[in-house]
């Protein structure tokens, strides 16, 4: 509930600081300063990109329905795949300095567009992991206290 409603937070900021930094859109109309507008944009940007991983990795049984045996092993992968990828692309990306605005530019990459994409989807991978890590503790915590009150 919480990943959602920050989720919509950060997408209001995304629509607002769009509007600020948009030089076509309403031409002559200036929405605020438009380096404000970029900051809000790039932090709502990458926020929004990590929730989106956290709110999958919560949703993770509900969108993968596989024998037990299966993912199991489908499992092990995507965590292996996030931390070999994921965690290196979040640090290649520069996702801390992004969103705490040490590093708002450059925004380009010199990397070829397979490993642009390659980096942004284990970064995707490895936040959904994570929420489903954050799942299953909650869960193994509450069946822990339903057996300790019986």
């Amino acid at each position: 509930m919480i990943i959602n409603i920050l989720l919509l937070i950060m997408m209001i900021i995304m629509i607002f600081s769009s509007l600020m930094v948009s030089e076509n859109l309403f031409k002559g109309l200036r929405f605020g300063s438009n380096y404000l507008g970029k900051c809000l944009h790039i932090i709502s940007a990458y926020s929004i990109y990590m929730l989106i991983g956290l709110h999958l990795g919560l949703h993770y049984n509900t969108l993968i329905k596989l024998k037990r045996e299966n993912k199991i092993i489908l499992n092990v992968f995507l965590i292996l795949f996030a931390i070999v990828f994921g965690i290196n692309g979040f640090i290649k990306k520069e996702f801390i300095q992004k969103i705490t605005l040490e590093s708002l530019f450059p925004l380009y990459s010199e990397d070829s567009i397979v490993m642009i994409i390659l980096d942004y989807v284990a970064i995707l991978i490895m936040f959904a992991v994570i929420g489903y890590g954050l799942l299953t503790l909650l869960s193994l915590k509450n069946k822990n206290e339903k057996e300790n009150k019986n």
